[in-house]
Parts: C-alpha cells; structure tokens; sequence
C-alpha cells in the first residue's frame, strides 16, 4: 500500500474515459451541485489574484514567507481543488445522509483496503479517506498540504467539521487529526 496523489490523477482520466466528460464537469454534476458547495472548484492559476482566493503562505522558523505560484491543473483529482470549511462540512454531511452515495457505496468508500496478506494497511486508508474509531464511533477523515495551504476534514456520523489554513506548516508536529475531534467536542 502507498498513497499516490498521482493514483487519484490517474482515476480521474479513467473518470474522463467512462462519462465522456472533463473530470471538473463530473464532480461537478456528482458532487458539488447535490452537495450545495458554491466554494469549491478547481484552482486554476490565474485565480492566484482573485480578490477570493487567499494569498498562500509558508510557516518557516514562525516567520511567513509568500508561497510562489504554483500550477496544479495536472493534479485536479489528487490535490487541484480550492474550497473553504463550509464547502467541507457541506460534503461531508451529505455523504453522511445519503445525499450523494448509497449507504452500500459509502460503506465501499469507507472500507480500508486490505493488503495482499489479508491485514488493513497500516494507514487504514479506505478509498480516499482514512477510518478510524474512538470513543464516539466511527469516523472518516482526510486532510491535504499544498504549497501555502491545508486542509482537514473529520466526518462523525452526526457530527461533521473541517479547518484550513492559508500557509503550510513548518515541521511543528501540528496534529489535525487530534485538531479536529477537539473541534467535533466542542459541537457535542
């Protein structure tokens, strides 16, 4: 098993092949339209000087530096969309109620991968998210860096909340995924 923002690429084009359409026309029409998600679209370079999209920043030493311009058209499926943490949650509760997917896709997307031997990777990496279970269930989560940005997204079955930042973390040790249960707590 090894994650591979290039696999996702790869499963877009195959996407593309299967509907006949360009992969940001699929998602779209399977995503973002059901979903309600206003905010979230492909970045596209010449957004870097729309007056909505933040200026991306690095974190070095606590200092921010402006993040260059970087193009990620090649990447729209593993890492190429701009969104906020509305659009997030507004995901997130609809793949939790049934608004996108059956509960038999969901549990399909949902289900870690199992290694050749039989065990679940060591990531417990489903397709796309990664599962996990603490004293209040079952839940989904990914997050995603890119050059001056991040993201986070933890999908409870009744509770959903996502955060993002406009720069990336130096190598602090920030932990998201402990970020976000206390953020969920706080809705409980």
């Amino acid at each position: 098993f090894h994650y591979s923002t290039y696999g996702y690429t790869l499963a877009s084009l195959a996407m593309e092949t299967a509907y006949k359409l360009p992969f940001e026309d699929i998602v779209n029409k399977e995503v973002t339209s059901p979903a309600k998600m206003t905010s979230t679209h492909p970045h596209k370079i010449q957004q870097t000087h729309d007056k909505n999209i933040t200026q991306p920043y690095w974190l070095i030493s606590n200092i921010l530096f402006e993040a260059p311009e970087e193009n990620v058209s090649h990447k729209y499926a593993g890492g190429g969309y701009v969104s906020t943490p509305s659009d997030l949650v507004k995901f997130g509760a609809a793949l939790t109620s049934n608004e996108l997917l059956t509960p038999e896709s969901r549990n399909l997307l949902w289900t870690p991968v199992l290694l050749a031997n039989g065990t679940v990777n060591k990531e417990h990496y489903a397709l796309g998210f990664r599962m996990g279970e603490d004293e209040f269930g079952k839940f989904a989560h990914h997050g995603g860096t890119t050059n001056g940005g991040y993201s986070f997204l933890l999908i409870y079955p009744d509770t959903v909340v996502a955060f993002s930042a406009n720069y990336s973390p130096d190598a602090s040790g920030f932990d998201r995924l402990n970020a976000a249960k206390n953020l969920a707590n706080v809705f409980r």
